[in-house]
């Protein structure tokens, strides 16, 4: 999952410019904003639910795969579009915590 977690941190990081630029113009809850959110929440979904292993877990693998793309998407929104600085190691110390 760090894995994933560190390629859209770096993502996000790297188009930094980008993103403070779009919510100049969008509201953080406007249509622009909330799509691309959305989009990416389906994206991990996928990804979590197709290459993660949960079957060993009383938990199903779906809301596994949900409960986890949220944390992700979560933590991305409060460092990069909520604006709250953060280095990729607290990140994970936060992503860490929060999946614990």
């Amino acid at each position: 999952m760090i894995v994933y977690f560190d390629r859209l941190y770096e993502i996000f990081e790297k188009n930094q410019e980008l993103l403070n630029n779009i919510l100049k113009n969008n509201a953080f809850s406007g249509t622009l904003v909330t799509s691309f959110i959305n989009y990416l929440k389906n994206i991990m979904q996928k990804i979590f639910y197709e290459s993660l292993n949960y079957s060993k877990s009383e938990i199903p693998t779906q809301l596994m795969a949900d409960h986890c793309s949220e944390t992700v998407l979560l933590i991305l929104e409060w460092i990069f579009l909520k604006q709250k600085p953060t280095t990729k190691e607290q990140a994970h110390k936060y992503l860490e915590t929060l999946l614990d």
